[in-house]
């Protein structure tokens, strides 16, 4: 019964939760879990334990997000349609791929 309610909220956009702003929330699942990978990737790979403000930078970017979707909630925003949103999801990505190749030659080659 609850999950065929849930079903319908999310199709007919009768309930609290639409189309769009689950497309928001995991939009936002998926940059935030994007940037801590970058974090960790990055403090990994650096000559110096950077482990209190990684994880304070961390936290800061949660309450960050969290915020962020109350706004795109409160103002109606779509951020498949947001040009901001996706121009720092390239500029995530792109520093994730360059974390990625940075901590590769950590790695050890058998």
């Amino acid at each position: 019964m609850f999950f065929k309610r849930i079903k319908t909220c999310i199709l007919n956009g009768d309930g609290y939760i639409t189309i769009d702003m689950y497309i928001n929330v995991l939009l936002a699942v998926v940059s935030i879990g994007l940037i801590n990978l970058t974090l960790m990737l990055l403090a990994w790979g650096s000559k110096q334990r950077l482990n209190h403000l990684v994880l304070w930078i961390m936290a800061t970017c949660l309450i960050g997000m969290i915020v962020f979707l109350m706004l795109v909630a409160d103002n109606g925003i779509v951020l498949l349609n947001s040009a901001l949103f996706i121009g720092l999801m390239v500029l995530v990505a792109g520093l994730f791929v360059f974390s990625l190749r940075r901590c590769y030659r950590f790695i050890p080659h058998w």
